[in-house]
């Protein structure tokens, strides 16, 4: 029956096809915009919309207006920025073996870093020395990166607070 009706129109059956689907489109979006409603009015620029929510009910924002309290002094106190230079002193010092170096750090890291330092060659520790003071970033009461200015530019030491003692977690250093 399709074949008969597309027979005796004077088009061919591509845009006859074409035509079909101009035609159900068009039907979808007359029923679309009967069955829609009214669309939403237009604010004027420069004016503002007229507010729904009622002014006399609760707060109902997740804002709190109290500070959030500051990590603890004794995140940067001696011990962890002693604990760090223990730790870059002993990192800096490449000139003996691979063993006797990494045997020196390890009691001042956490497992993680350990593991991490398992394979790593002394020889590729860029700096030679500490030239300047330690500065401290505080994340959290127990997470602190030391920054030590060195020969080649800045070693950063993250260190957190693990049963009591302050232990490097994490090792980097920036080029000058």
């Amino acid at each position: 029956m399709a074949g008969r009706l597309v027979s005796w129109l004077p088009v061919r059956p591509r845009t006859a096809v074409a035509l079909a689907l101009l035609f159900i489109v068009a039907l979808v979006v007359a029923i679309g915009r009967l069955v829609g409603g009214e669309p939403e009015p237009m604010v004027p620029q420069g004016q503002t919309p007229v507010s729904t929510v009622d002014p006399s009910t609760g707060n109902d924002s997740v804002v709190d207006l109290q500070p959030s309290p500051t990590p603890k002094q004794a995140a940067t106190g001696p011990e962890v920025v002693g604990a760090a230079t223990v730790f870059a002193q002993n990192w800096i010092d490449h000139e003996r073996s691979a063993q006797a170096w990494r045997d020196a750090l390890v009691p001042l890291c956490t497992k993680a870093l350990a593991a991490e330092l398992s394979g790593v060659d002394p020889a590729s520790v860029p700096a030679d020395r500490i030239t300047g003071v330690a500065t401290t970033e505080v994340h959290a009461d127990a997470s602190v990166d030391v920054i030590f200015p060195i020969d080649v530019g800045k070693l950063r030491l993250r260190m957190v607070l693990t049963s009591g003692r302050w232990l490097v977690d994490g090792i980097d250093w920036e080029r000058q």
